[in-house]
């Protein structure tokens, strides 16, 4: 008796393997759930991450919009560039500039602008390769869940100044 085969099933089995791949990729949510957030934390981030960089997420919204499309730069210089954008609501990004000031331990920080930042970004934890925002100080009794913004990119290359 004579094996049939298909001259095809390499190829096809190739591409059934690529689509897998693929589609396990994009099944991410992009939400982090609390034991990978633990997981990423780092003593002394300030010393021993590569953390200037860019961050973006969505913070959630109260009220009609659909999220606050947010950005943050952090520059090695201490200072930080913020975007925010409140989606189905502003036309263009609110932008605010100031300093960063580093927590005792130097894993959080806080920005200083002349401007009000939203509330949720009150205190943030410099993970790996992402940022925790936090409406207040987590606790050991209190561990509110954080919104996370995912390092995207390096600094920019700022304009030269004349």
């Amino acid at each position: 008796m004579k094996l049939r085969t298909n001259k095809h099933a390499p190829k096809i089995l190739a591409l059934a393997a690529i689509i897998t791949l693929i589609a396990a990729g994009c099944s991410s949510t992009g939400n982090k759930d609390h034991t990978e957030i633990e997981q990423s934390l780092v003593e002394n981030a300030r010393a021993n991450v590569n953390w200037p960089g860019t961050y973006q997420g969505m913070l959630p919204c109260a009220g009609a919009c659909d999220g606050i499309a947010t950005m943050i730069v952090l520059y090695p210089d201490n200072r930080f560039t913020l975007r925010t954008r409140k989606m189905g609501i502003d036309i263009k990004d609110k932008i605010n500039e100031g300093r960063v000031s580093w927590h005792q331990g130097g894993s959080e920080l806080s920005l200083i602008a002349e401007e009000p930042l939203p509330t949720s970004i009150n205190h943030i934890r410099v993970n790996r390769d992402s940022l925790s925002l936090y409406q207040q100080p987590a606790t050991a009794e209190m561990k509110p869940a954080p919104v996370e913004l995912d390092k995207t990119g390096a600094v920019p290359i700022p304009p030269p100044t004349i």
